[in-house]
């Protein structure tokens, strides 16, 4: 399997000689990071917004996470990208497929021929090839920075993935919403025709800036193999070394339970918004369920920035529990928010700047988006980081691979079981069962050993 030309060889410097170049962090890792905001926006955002907007019902949404099923078996691409060309590569050719993904998706859009199994088969081409791009931009990331470097930039990563997700989830979808009004009396060709242009225009500028931001480090080549060694027989090494680091069924166990109430709510949290009242939401529109999740993602990657100061700072250790702790009970604001239905609107109007639209915008909801991302973010960047901690050695991107996967694998169950379980329980028992399925994370935090502090057996 030949993606380009080789990228082992280190790029020459302005004098014409080889020399190893880093490049700035303060570019590249804001670069590598931003594919992995918008990707997972359009694969988890998108289409429960485009549904709940269509008609469809939240069992049906749930169930449309199983689309991301190539996403859980990232791990398995690990051997192929440790065995062929570089990371970098990997980064560049993927965004470049997922580039005409998103102008087919538009060119259906516009010429009338789009269906929602079109719609999936696209989106599960972008899962097959976020699965490798996510692998080498971890891979990246790691044989690119120190651990220093690590932990200070563990807060910038999440933080440009998060603003990004704030355009592409939060702003550009509210823009849709109301270009969709305005200009095409809700049609939804011009919705998310809309959507897809302005995604696509700015995939493609980011593509450039990537392309010349990041650096070629000198540790991203492929792994040397034996004479007659396949690719594949690079999957068996990594998986015992996996294995053989120290407490790793505790690792497991932390890497399992503290996504699983977010994996409950991550797929149901637009279908709240939009739900009418009769049925316990609050009948948001698109642009309305837009603006929301933009205060939501601004608290998020304020807590993501949080946290990175204060990995660097105290340790994760010390920090761990009370993170841990503010991603998983501000959930509890949206039972709250369910039970009691709170109607603290503000009055959105366009129309004072030649815009024909006009809404009234829940701040109740805001501010429970706010809450609950912001503890989401102090949280998983601390996860994250403990996870980029197990991952060290020969194989770092092949053992990263493993634990993303395991990361995601609860991500699609809880996912795909969610609109069931709201259907069955109603919003307020579904947001408290939410937070009673993150409980056993609090049993396995104080077992749990940290690499930074015990020997790794890993090789």
């Amino acid at each position: 399997m030949d993606i380009g030309t080789n990228d082992n060889a280190t790029p020459p410097s302005s004098d014409g000689a080889k020399t190893h170049y880093r490049g700035n962090p303060w570019f590249f890792v804001p670069s590598i990071s931003l594919w992995s905001g918008m990707v997972n926006v359009v694969l988890f955002n998108v289409p429960t917004a485009m549904l709940k907007d269509l008609g469809y019902s939240n069992v049906f949404i749930g169930l449309s996470s199983l689309i991301t099923i190539p996403y859980a078996l990232k791990f398995l691409w690990g051997p192929v990208i440790d065995a062929i060309s570089t990371k970098r590569k990997w980064i560049l050719r993927t965004i470049e497929i997922q580039l005409l993904l998103w102008a087919a998706m538009v060119f259906l859009l516009v010429t009338s021929h789009f269906t929602v199994a079109i719609f999936f088969g696209i989106l599960f081409l972008v899962s097959l090839s976020k699965s490798p791009q996510e692998i080498a931009l971890v891979g990246f990331y790691l044989v690119s920075l120190t651990k220093s470097d690590q932990a200070r930039f563990i807060g910038i990563r999440p933080l440009t993935s998060r603003l990004a997700m704030v355009f592409t989830g939060s702003l550009l979808l509210g823009m849709a919403g109301i270009f969709g009004k305005v200009a095409g009396d809700g049609d939804m060709r011009y919705t998310w025709g809309f959507y897809f242009l302005c995604l696509l225009a700015v995939y493609a500028i980011g593509y450039l800036w990537t392309q010349t931001s990041c650096p070629y480090p000198i540790g991203d080549k492929a792994l040397p193999r034996a004479p007659g060694q396949g690719i594949w027989n690079n999957l068996k090494e990594p998986f015992v070394a996996l294995l053989k680091i120290k407490y790793i069924g505790l690792a497991v166990l932390f890497i399992l339970f503290i996504r699983s109430g977010e994996a409950f709510i991550h797929r149901m949290v637009v279908p709240f918004y939009m739900d009418p009242p009769e049925s316990g939401g609050y009948g948001a529109d698109l642009a309305q369920v837009g603006f929301i999740g933009m205060i939501g993602l601004i608290g998020a990657s304020a807590g993501a920035v949080i946290s990175g100061f204060a990995i660097k700072k105290y340790g994760l250790r010390r920090i761990m529990l009370p993170f841990v702790a503010a991603a998983i009970f501000p959930s509890l604001i949206y039972t709250a928010l369910a039970v009691w239905h709170v109607e603290w609107s503000m009055t959105f109007d366009l129309t004072g700047i030649g815009i024909n639209y006009k809404t009234d915008l829940n701040i109740a909801l805001s501010f429970g988006a706010l809450v609950e991302n912001f503890g989401y973010g102090l949280g998983y960047s601390a996860a994250e980081y403990f996870l980029f901690s197990l991952s060290r050695g020969k194989y770092q991107t092949s053992i990263a691979g493993f634990l993303l996967s395991i990361l995601y694998i609860v991500v699609l169950v809880f996912g795909a079981i969610s609109g069931w379980v709201q259907s069955l329980s109603g919003w307020g028992w579904f947001f408290v069962i939410s937070v009673l399925v993150s409980i056993p994370v609090f049993l396995v935090l104080p077992r749990l050993r940290y690499v930074d502090e015990e020997t790794s057996k890993a090789s």
